[in-house]
This record gives structure tokens, sequence and C-alpha cells, in this order.
């Protein structure tokens, strides 16, 4: 079902036959300052909610580090 290879998939269950339409998928991902986390995180999640499955996710992960390979620059001052 989620090969991603067309926008409707249908499968053959016990002789009935179901058609799944799925919706266009985007990924974002964010680096921001521990001060905003919660607040990003509340913003993006009461935009996204539909009520609906496919709603999708939120991962907060810890960022070790962060280089701007044109600069060199390192930490915040590359973000």
């Amino acid at each position: 079902i989620g090969d991603w290879s067309s926008d409707v998939c249908s499968s053959d269950l016990r002789s009935a036959e179901y058609a799944y339409d799925f919706a266009p998928r985007t990924k974002i991902e964010l680096a921001v300052d521990d001060a905003i986390v919660e607040p990003v995180v509340e913003a993006i999640a009461n935009v996204a909610r539909t009520g609906q499955g496919g709603d999708g996710k939120i991962f907060v992960l810890d960022l070790v580090e962060v280089i701007r390979i044109r600069t060199g620059e390192m930490g915040l001052a590359a973000i």
C-alpha cells in the first residue's frame, strides 16, 4: 500500500476490492532553539490536525551539531 508509486492503490481482500486514496505527503525539517521547541510543536500540531488519519507525526530530536559547509560556521551561527 505505501510504495509511493501512485496516488490511488487498490487491493483484493477476501474477494472484496478496496481503493485507498493517498493524500500528497510533505516532509518538513526544522531546527529551532530549545527555548521555542514547545510553542513551535504546538503551532504545527494545531495547524496540521484535521482529526483524520494521516495528519502526520512530529518527531523532536536533539541536534548535536550544525555546520554550514560554505563558511565553516558551527552551532547557532550556522542556523
